[in-house]
């Protein structure tokens, strides 16, 4: 993996800004929680039933060069009995100036299942096969009203 490009941080975030003039980026509203209130129509959400609701975040990804400037990789989301939620490609490509770059994913909807920890594993091609190489946790409260 050492001539691959390398993961160094991935952070989840309701937003985020980069200036124009100095490149430097700034991260908005961290999500560490997620408070979901239930309508009262719904009573017990069936265990195994994935439900999603409209919710705007990004997950942000900081990588380095290698010998190479790019690679393959996924975002998946797992719920807290281990179940695999959503997944997604991605590919980065460092610019040969460059070296490192930031991928900038806006998700629009969140999956769920029921309250716990939630994580967002960020997967990299390494040969024919993708290994996880980061795990960001968040939480998911469900309050029923």
């Amino acid at each position: 993996m050492t001539n691959q490009i390398r993961h160094v941080w991935t952070v989840i975030c309701q937003k985020s800004s980069i200036d124009t003039n100095s490149n430097l980026l700034s991260l908005f509203e961290i999500l560490e929680k997620v408070d979901i209130n239930l309508n009262p129509a719904v009573q017990n959400i069936p265990e195994g039933q994935v439900l999603s609701i409209p919710f705007n975040f990004e997950i942000i990804s900081y990588w380095r060069k290698g010998s190479q400037n790019k690679g393959e990789g996924k975002v998946r989301l797992v719920s807290p009995e281990g179940k695999q939620l959503n997944e997604f490609p991605f590919e980065v490509v460092i610019p040969q100036n460059l070296s490192a770059y930031r991928v900038v994913a806006k998700v629009s909807g969140l999956s769920f299942t029921t309250s716990g920890e939630y994580k967002i594993e960020i997967l990299q091609k390494v040969g024919k096969e993708f290994q996880v190489v980061a795990e960001v946790p968040f939480d998911i409260v469900i309050h029923k009203q």
